[in-house]
């Protein structure tokens, strides 16, 4: 099913292509479903554009990094639609990957030495002034093989991370705190509805981790192409041409236009909540996502100033993956009578005594 936009088109640049127009004649036929290239094309960018721009909000700022985990079975072709976003960031000389398989406090270690010089250690961390961002993309084709099984504690401070703070400080790694400055961390990653249960102990539906987390579901698209194609030179170049486009221009704050700032307000105030208990907690958090998805949408027009077009997209294609949500968690976290009790308790604490 292909996804369709509520609202007219956004304007591209000059009248050419829309980005991902751009992005599906380099793609060309593929099994993949067109939602996991979607994404990861929104994963690849927000990685690409790192701490290079934000959006405002009150006293903090919106960064456009995601933690995006593509959801599907082995036929799915998860790994496709991630190979070809993770070639579009090579092409542009991006280098920041992460190792797939690292310890928590290897992986906190790696990216707090980002910014160091050769001849540097990471005792000097203690010593530099905090300008440089530590921007770092996972690509992990299996989620649990990055986090661990049942690591709780990694999962908790990849939840604080993804705030993108001013630095963030884990006490006692080798008799020492590490001080991770700036951390700006984008995470696109795959797994199956039956192996979620190896990477998320149950705890983590109760906490803020898996409310930062777009779970993205598809299912096997059905097409068999042989030996794909390679892609034309001249998609390539106009891909190429418009990413290095996006990441010179989409610097600094974005604005909102007035008539997006009133969509933004129906959609913050009628929101209903996904009726799945699992996502109580995205629940609260799902406005923080349009916001930082209409960046992205707004970046791909080569614009600093959210239209309303672009609140719009950012909405739908929310709506249109969290329809699919709890079939990307199957029956991890639920319990027979999970649901209704989840229910009964709201009830309780929203009543009103007389």
């Amino acid at each position: 099913m292909k996804l369709k936009v509520v609202g007219a088109p956004t304007p591209s640049p000059a009248g050419e292509k829309d980005f991902y127009e751009l992005y599906f004649d380099y793609i060309g036929p593929t099994e993949a479903p067109r939602i996991f290239h979607r994404w990861c094309a929104i994963g690849a960018i927000a990685a690409l554009l790192g701490r290079q721009c934000w959006l405002p909000f009150g006293n903090w700022k919106f960064y456009p990094n995601f933690y995006i985990l593509l959801m599907g079975s082995a036929g799915a072709r998860k790994g496709t639609a991630m190979k070809a976003a993770k070639a579009m960031c090579e092409a542009q000389g991006y280098d920041r990957f992460s190792s797939t398989r690292a310890s928590k406090e290897r992986f906190l270690i790696d990216m707090a030495m980002l910014n160091l010089e050769e001849n540097e250690t990471i005792d000097d961390l203690l010593e530099m002034a905090f300008d440089d961002p530590s921007e770092l993309f996972v690509m992990a084709e299996e989620f649990t093989g990055f986090t661990g099984m049942n690591n709780l504690p990694f999962l908790l401070d990849l939840a604080e991370i993804w705030d993108c703070p001013e630095k963030f400080t884990h006490p006692k790694i080798q008799g020492k705190s590490v001080i991770v400055p700036k951390p700006t961390l984008s995470i696109l990653s795959a797994s199956q509805p039956e192996m979620i249960a190896t990477a998320l102990p149950p705890e983590a539906i109760g906490q803020g981790s898996m409310s930062r987390i777009i779970l993205v579901h598809g299912e096997p698209t059905g097409e068999k192409i042989t030996i794909p194609a390679s892609p034309s030179e001249a998609s390539v170049a106009a891909l190429r041409e418009r990413v290095a486009q996006i990441r010179s221009s989409v610097k600094g704050e974005f604005s909102i236009d007035p008539e997006a700032l009133k969509l933004c307000d129906r959609i913050y105030r009628e929101f209903k909540d996904l009726e799945d208990f699992r996502f109580k907690h995205y629940n609260t958090r799902r406005f923080t996502h349009v916001l930082k998805l209409a960046t992205i949408f707004s970046s791909f027009r080569l614009s600093m100033s959210v239209s309303i077009n672009d609140i719009l997209r950012a909405n739908t294609l929310l709506h249109y993956t969290e329809l699919r949500m709890p079939k990307a968690l199957g029956e991890f976290g639920k319990s027979k009578h999970a649901d209704v009790t989840n229910r009964v308790l709201d009830v309780i604490k929203e009543a009103r005594l007389p």
